[in-house]
């Protein structure tokens, strides 16, 4: 990571700033600044100075509604210095950021959030960003006899290598017929190509996986989902480092107000541009566009119930 950061062009220097790759200090004829993406927002016109806020994130398609908000450049009314960064698809990572500065709040899954803050990890859980609780399903293949939980029990079960996925088999096992997913040895997989290519070839009976990440191969025949279950708190959450929370807690409040209300618009008054919008970004249909935004509450709030 410290390689990674020193290869970089541009040098802040107090209140100035420098670049590397020019020697105009006010970066009028910049390459490397003209090509920065727009969620530098503050950087333009000759306001005054504002808190710096960085915002990280891995969530893919649940933190569209601020991608489109900062594509579109509806972020004049925001009172921030946003600089809004894209994290490595890992908690331990996003943690790691939170711990050194790198970032000062994040938007994650509510599983690796609150088992990290219980671990004693500097951050906090400060709102949250997506209501809808997750879903999950058992997976086969196409033509398999397996139907409940006592047809798995002591077979081989397929997961994404993170903690929700223990977390919905728990969850599963609850139920009465599906309580044989408990006794089932489990293999974790870094993507679905794998986890269905371990099925395929009989490595696995069966595989546990979010259904939206799923979708694709349920509706090409390649699986079937034999077993559902809603987790029982939100998806995403909002957290921020203590010490973030201790400096700059007018500025997350405000990132939060603007977060909420490109939530709305999203869902409302710019709902057809938000469909198109994800079809285009995220490689959707129009119809699975529209469906996303139907089944997904953003409420973006500075409130948590699990």
């Amino acid at each position: 990571l410290a390689q990674a950061v020193a290869q970089v062009p541009i040098r802040l220097h107090g209140m100035g700033a420098s670049c590397t790759n020019c020697s105009d200090d006010g970066f009028s004829n910049c390459a490397a600044v003209q090509a920065m993406p727009s969620a530098e927002c503050a950087l333009d016109g000759p306001n005054p100075v504002r808190t710096r806020l960085r915002v990280g994130c891995c969530a893919g398609l649940l933190d569209a509604p601020i991608q489109m908000s900062l594509s579109f450049g509806s972020f004049q009314g925001l009172s921030v210095n946003l600089n809004w960064v894209q994290c490595p698809p890992d908690a331990g990572a996003v943690v790691s950021m939170l711990s050194v500065g790198l970032v000062d709040m994040a938007l994650m899954q509510t599983e690796d959030a609150v088992a990290h803050a219980a671990q004693g990890s500097p951050l906090r859980i400060c709102g949250t960003f997506v209501g809808s609780p997750r879903m999950w399903a058992i997976h086969v293949p196409e033509g398999s006899s397996i139907s409940t939980g006592s047809d798995l029990r002591g077979c081989t079960l397929g997961m994404p290598d993170e903690k929700a996925a223990s977390l919905s088999v728990s969850v599963l096992g609850e139920s009465p017929d599906w309580a044989g997913v408990l006794y089932c040895p489990r293999r974790p997989f870094t993507s679905i190509i794998r986890a269905g290519d371990a099925m395929a070839k009989g490595v696995t009976r069966a595989t546990i996986w979010e259904c939206r990440a799923a979708r694709h191969l349920v509706a090409a025949g390649e699986w079937n989902a034999v077993g559902y279950v809603l987790m029982p708190w939100p998806s995403l959450v909002l957290v921020a480092s203590k010490d973030a929370l201790y400096a700059k807690a007018g500025a997350i409040r405000h990132f939060v107000h603007f977060a909420h209300t490109a939530c709305e618009e999203f869902k409302t008054t710019k709902r057809d541009d938000a469909a198109r919008f994800c079809a285009a970004r995220y490689a959707m249909s129009s119809e699975e566009a529209h469906d996303f935004i139907n089944e997904t509450l953003w409420v973006c709030e500075c409130e948590v119930d699990v």
